[in-house]
């Protein structure tokens, strides 16, 4: 029997959410679901060579003004962030937040300025 998914919300400014549509239209992701994942999952491995190198990673502050998104997890990846998250004396809401940013930087920002 498949998981049950569960939502989860973090804010994130309309410009990324449109360009983050954008990139999973034309990067064969079935949809925005399906690329949260992927981010979450990249942000998960980036977070373990930081530690790896004995730092610590930056997390990030949603913006006051964005609009609401929401991620739908399963409740083993909500409960494996939000151990993360108390690990690393964060919120869960900001630990997706800097997850998503990471992507974006990382998958879309850095190509823009290629």
């Amino acid at each position: 029997m498949a998981e049950e998914y569960f939502p989860k919300q973090t804010k994130v400014s309309a410009d990324v959410i449109k360009k983050l549509k954008i990139y999973s239209l034309t990067n064969n992701f079935d949809n925005l679901q399906e690329l949260f994942f992927v981010a979450i999952n990249d942000f998960l491995k980036y977070r373990l060579e930081v530690q790896k190198n004995d730092g610590q990673v930056a997390y990030l502050a949603s913006p006051r003004t964005g609009k609401e998104l929401n991620i739908k997890l399963t409740q083993s990846m909500i409960a494996r962030i939000t151990k993360i998250s108390e690990f690393d004396d964060t919120s869960v809401r900001r630990f997706l937040y800097t997850a998503i940013m990471h992507f974006f930087e990382k998958n879309i920002e850095k190509k823009r300025g290629e």
